[in-house]
């Protein structure tokens, strides 16, 4: 992922972009991407309510070694 960002970034600048105009673009992709799985996230809540409880209390209740 980050190779794809910085093959992005060096896109941008190498058609005439300013910096400012990559670092803008980049941002809003960035953000756009995180929208998305934010968005995501929130319709698995709903759709698999059950299946997520279930696994959060898995979570809770295992108990793994812990390294000292």
């Amino acid at each position: 992922c980050i190779l794809g960002l910085g093959a992005f970034y060096t896109a941008m600048t190498r058609f005439g972009l300013s910096a400012f105009g990559a670092i803008t673009i980049f941002g809003l992709v960035v953000a756009g991407t995180m929208w998305w799985i934010r968005r995501w996230h929130q319709r698995n809540l709903v759709e698999h309510q059950d299946e997520v409880e279930q696994l959060l209390d898995l979570a809770r209740t295992d108990h793994l070694p812990v390294d000292r």
